[in-house]
């Protein structure tokens, strides 16, 4: 289903490419929309070489546009973030993809041609040697409610003409069901969702990119998003074209969102519950689950239509620390969703079952 023995061998083709620069930050920018199936099908393609390739640094940012179905709600919720990002790129359709700023796809295609070419794209990204800078990005809770929002520049080789400083607000692990009749499924989970971007959709005029420190207020009352599923990435870029449809991006960092409700620690121990083992899998993957008394713990396993399809574990675990194992047996290739739920506190994670 997912061609996953011809995208690891073509994975493999460009690891002489990836490997020469696994160090940079590359941001690909998916326009899409909730009922756009291909779109969704790209998505897969994107997920899948960045958990089969865990060591290149590429943040997959989701921005949902009002094209082809204008209820799209995730539009309707970012809207003034998400339509300067396509103006600024001149998108009016879907699925739309830009990395590091460069347009590349907007097309269909089959998994594997996707696979292939979002590939070639991150390889070629990766090769290129543009003059970048160092961002320190930070951030902490106020007793209001807000967040301050700190990004330190130093060590530029950039230009100031033109360029600009933006943090992206991102979020994840959003269970959304919607309409059968927008999309190929009636449910599903939404990663990296661009939900703000700061300080305003237009950014902020980086005339001064070296040595220089910008702060920011997050204010996410009455918004709903879930803080600790946040994350923030900040990047410069060239607010000018180059060729004919390219705004690079100089340089990225990320950093997730400091809460002050952050799990309970106890001697600078927490509870917590470890990326899969192996992701995609086919055998077995397993989580690594650290507690800090005997809790109620439920792990359970959900496909894209929000069925539960395995339970792993519904009881009190009393170990400090034991160790999660899923085996698909006769489950069919695609996307599950593995939550494990300590004391009522869910904790989801998107895996990938191939068969070679």
């Amino acid at each position: 289903m997912l061609h996953f023995i011809q995208f690891r061998y073509f994975v493999l083709l460009f690891m002489f490419l990836l490997c020469r620069s696994a160090a940079a930050q590359v941001i690909a920018e998916d326009f899409r929309n909730i009922g756009c199936a291909n779109c969704r099908d790209g998505d897969d393609a994107y997920e899948a070489f960045i958990a089969a390739n865990p060591d290149y640094d590429v943040t997959l940012i989701y921005i949902h546009n009002d094209a082809p179905t204008p209820s799209d709600p995730f539009y309707f919720a970012s809207k003034s973030s998400v339509d300067m990002r396509g103006t600024q790129y001149n998108v009016f359709g879907d699925p739309t993809l830009f990395i590091q700023g460069a347009f590349v796809v907007a097309d269909g295609g089959t998994f594997f041609s996707k696979a292939k070419s979002f590939t070639q794209d991150v390889a070629a990204a990766l090769k290129s040697n543009p003059p970048t800078a160092h961002l320190a990005l930070s951030s902490s809770a106020n007793s209001d409610g807000t967040f301050s929002i700190k990004v330190d520049v130093s060590g530029s080789q950039i230009s100031a003409a033109g360029v600009k400083l933006y943090v992206d607000v991102i979020e994840s692990n959003i269970f959304y069901i919607n309409a059968a009749s927008y999309g190929r499924t009636t449910g599903d989970m939404w990663n990296n969702m661009l939900r703000k971007t700061l300080p305003d959709p237009d950014g902020t005029d980086a005339f001064t990119v070296n040595n220089n420190s910008y702060t920011f207020t997050l204010d996410t009352t009455g918004t709903g998003w879930n803080s600790k599923n946040i994350k923030l990435v900040a990047f410069i870029q060239d607010s000018k074209k180059v060729g004919s449809n390219s705004y690079p991006i100089y340089a990225v960092a990320k950093a997730p969102l400091e809460t002050l409700d952050a799990p309970s620690s106890e001697n600078g121990k927490q509870t917590a519950v470890g990326n899969a083992s192996q992701n995609p899998f086919s055998i077995s993957t397993s989580f690594q689950l650290e507690l800090l008394k005997p809790s109620y713990v439920k792990a359970s396993v959900s496909n894209s239509l929000g069925q539960t399809v395995a339970t792993i574990i519904d009881g009190v675990v009393t170990q400090p620390t034991s160790t999660l194992s899923f085996k698909p047996g006769s489950l069919s290739a695609g996307i599950y969703y593995v939550t494990v739920t300590v004391d009522g506190k869910p904790t989801a994670t998107r895996t990938v079952i191939y068969r070679p």
